[in-house]
């Protein structure tokens, strides 16, 4: 468990690591807190509770690791649950961060740790940023938007996943293509499942009459909402790229299987004249009994000749075939 907490105003910024939640709370109230708690234990969890006169069920909530994006408004404070996308060794992971702001202080909870905050905390620690002047208002949705914004190169990855497997399918589809092209849509799903109700939070703290999100903040969360969009069209349309990528895989399958069964019946049917040839001298009738008992079995060419006729018309049926434009 590592619990870090950033304590700044326009003019300065305190940023350090401690060991107890009493260390934390001695902040608040000195210019905006940020509490960020990674991987926090059950005692830690219902001592925040205790400390910061948390909704049980907000505690509660607070000690799950997985669970599904929401919003609450609690009236002193908010409540925010979002669940993460990360793209980690080829598959899509999920880390879920709850998040609890009031007018003093926003705490944020990893419960898988994660290095997405990172680009916030060099913000805060940079002289004339524009979070340095803002309220904790402004740091939830800086934590928020980065939380969206790490998701575009997720898609980007997948993306050029998708065009590969597009080279792929023109070349020579295999059933590991099958098998990417699953994999791939469930990731997608697995984003979109988890971004989709970063909207309806995003719309809410939009339209929210909340004291504690201040007016001038709105444009900034009507501009993360407006992304969130821009995301759920671009999954949309790789999910709806994917399904024609699967249509085209079948449909590949489909015709080689054809051309497979198509090139078996030629072969079967060039030898159909051949077997029955094959067949009629095949019933050894005695010629000492009738000349009419197949007299060429006692011609001293009869074998060249009928392997000759037997050639010919393997070669005409060949010939035929190709004219017609069967092979």
């Amino acid at each position: 468990m590592v619990i870090r907490v950033i304590n700044y105003s326009e003019k300065e910024v305190e940023a350090r690591t401690v060991k107890s939640i009493r260390e934390c709370t001695s902040y608040i109230g000195k210019g905006v807190t940020w509490i960020d708690i990674k991987e926090p234990t059950l005692t830690v969890i219902h001592e925040l509770g205790e400390y910061l006169n948390l909704h049980q069920l907000v505690v509660k909530e607070l000690t799950k690791p997985h669970g599904r994006s929401h919003y609450e408004d609690f009236g002193t404070y908010l409540f925010i649950v979002v669940m993460i996308p990360r793209y980690d060794r080829q598959r899509i992971h999920v880390s879920r961060v709850s998040m609890i702001m009031s007018k003093d202080y926003v705490l944020t909870i990893q419960h898988q740790p994660t290095h997405v905050f990172e680009p916030i905390v060099e913000r805060l620690t940079t002289t004339g940023t524009r979070i340095r002047k803002m309220g904790t208002d402004y740091l939830l949705y800086v934590i928020i938007d980065s939380v969206v914004a790490q998701v575009f190169p997720i898609l980007e990855k997948l993306g050029e996943h998708i065009d590969r497997i597009e080279d792929e399918l023109v070349v020579n589809p295999t059933t590991r293509t099958l098998e990417r092209i699953h994999r791939l849509r469930r990731e997608l799903l697995i984003i979109r499942r988890n971004v989709w109700p970063l909207r309806e939070i995003l719309y809410n703290m939009v339209e929210t009459e909340s004291p504690l999100i201040k007016e001038q903040t709105i444009p900034y969360l009507r501009n993360s909402y407006g992304h969130v969009v821009d995301i759920l069209d671009i999954v949309e349309t790789q999910h709806e790229t994917m399904g024609e990528m699967l249509d085209v895989y079948l449909s590949s399958v489909s015709n080689r299987m054809n051309e497979v069964i198509k090139m078996l019946t030629i072969i079967g049917t060039i030898f159909i004249p051949l077997t029955f040839i094959t067949g009629i001298y095949g019933m050894n009738f005695n010629t000492r009994v009738s000349p009419w008992n197949m007299p060429e079995l006692n011609w001293y060419w009869g074998y060249p000749i009928i392997m000759g006729v037997m050639a010919v018309i393997a070669g005409g049926m060949m010939v035929y075939f190709k004219r017609r434009g069967w092979i």
